[in-house]
């Protein structure tokens, strides 16, 4: 039986100013909730829902990254703030991207170029999956010796 642990740990990813159209800066924070999934075993994928939240000092139009999908996974526009649930399936930990929606985006949501996420990226987070081993798993020994009849 799988067992998934979910902990919620807020945390901020450290904010990167990028500069817009207008030469103004833009920075903000995305946060995703929870942070963290732990499963049983390394070869069980974790599914939750993931809710990521972001704030920018400017409205304009953003959008979600994700590495997983390598694509654009919700945008807004003209907001300073936002949120998006997002169900997960995934073996490995998925790091989402709050972007600059500008022209250099494709009008398509799928395959974006790294180097043009990396230029327009604000804020960044990550959704971290960890196997924990159980110890009476770790063991797995007999109580017993073989030769034991009682």
């Amino acid at each position: 039986m799988l067992i998934s642990l979910l902990i919620a740990i807020p945390q901020m990813a450290a904010g990167i100013s990028v500069t817009d159209k207008n030469h103004a800066t833009l920075s903000g924070t995305l946060i995703a909730r929870p942070k963290l999934c732990m499963t049983e075993r390394k070869d069980r994928s974790c599914t939750m829902k993931v809710e990521l939240i972001w704030q920018t000092n400017q409205a304009n139009n953003f959008c979600i990254y994700s590495s997983q999908q390598n694509a654009l996974i919700d945008c807004w526009n003209n907001l300073t703030a936002g949120n998006k649930i997002v169900p997960i399936h995934a073996t490995k930990s998925i790091n989402y991207k709050l972007i600059l929606n500008n022209s250099a985006l494709p009008a398509n949501t799928e395959g974006i170029d790294a180097a043009v996420v990396h230029a327009n990226t604000v804020a960044s987070t990550t959704v971290s999956i960890l196997s924990v081993i159980h110890k009476a798993a770790q063991k797995n020994r007999r109580r017993r010796h073989a030769w034991s009849l009682f």
